[in-house]
């Protein structure tokens, strides 16, 4: 009977080193694998998926291209606002207009034609403060940074009643005063061709070339559709500067 519970003890013993997976405690320097499928495996890190190519600047005006190609497409509109320089703000287009040459003190006038408009620049800039955005720090508003609807065509406004003071007949070239930031600089020849350097100071960047090749031509094709040199100028002069200074 001794050996026959020796032996179930010795069983026992066994058993138990068994289920612990480790035999060499039990006089066995095997070390007892668990099963494979009861192996816990680490998956490997993934890595994120990556656009085939990132964000392209160029391009993203024109009309027969993507501009996006890593799947997060927006609209052509919503492009073209993303990369606008933004809106000038008040007292900035006051220095400009100021430093060009445009009248901006003084008494309101009235108009050519009597009308009870505003039609001067210093009318325009003055009364358009709420239409352009200004801050209003009493009410804690800070200017705003895109223009609206309104403020659009008020500055289209302002351009042209700009372009009115700076191309007269008297001066029908729109040469800036000595004292202004484009001293003794014209912005038409003779021969009504625009100048770089004149339209450069005016706007403040210079024209590619065919800028002005297509400044020159709307006032030669205005000129030939009946249009007075006068106003062809001026005409053109406001469309540009407009869609420079708008830039929004």
């Amino acid at each position: 009977m001794r050996k026959v519970s020796d032996l179930l003890k010795s069983l026992a013993s066994l058993g138990l080193c068994a289920s612990l997976g480790v035999v060499s405690s039990c006089g066995n320097s095997q070390t007892m694998t668990p099963p494979e499928e009861m192996m816990m495996v680490t998956p490997p890190m993934q890595e994120p998926k990556q656009p085939e190519m990132g964000f392209n600047h160029d391009g993203t005006l024109t009309l027969d291209i993507d501009p996006f190609k890593d799947g997060l497409n927006v609209s052509k509109e919503e492009s073209e606002r993303t990369h606008s320089c933004g809106k000038i703000t008040y007292r900035t287009l006051g220095t400009i207009l100021t430093r060009r040459g445009i009248n901006m003190t003084g008494a309101p006038a009235p108009c050519n034609d009597g009308q009870p408009f505003d039609c001067t620049v210093r009318d325009l800039y003055r009364n358009a403060n709420l239409v352009l955005g200004i801050a209003n720090y009493p009410a804690r508003s800070p200017e705003s940074d895109r223009s609206t609807t309104g403020g659009v065509v008020k500055m289209d406004d302002i351009m042209v009643a700009m372009a009115e003071e700076l191309i007269t007949a008297g001066n029908p070239t729109g040469m800036f005063g000595a004292a202004t930031d484009c001293p003794n600089l014209p912005l038409f020849d003779a021969s009504n061709k625009c100048q770089a350097d004149g339209f450069a100071c005016l706007v403040g960047v210079p024209l590619t070339q065919g800028q002005l090749d297509q400044c020159s031509g709307s006032v030669a094709g205005m000129i030939s559709g009946g249009i007075n040199a006068l106003d062809a100028k001026r005409l053109t002069t406001a469309a540009l500067a407009s869609t420079i200074f708008l830039c929004d």
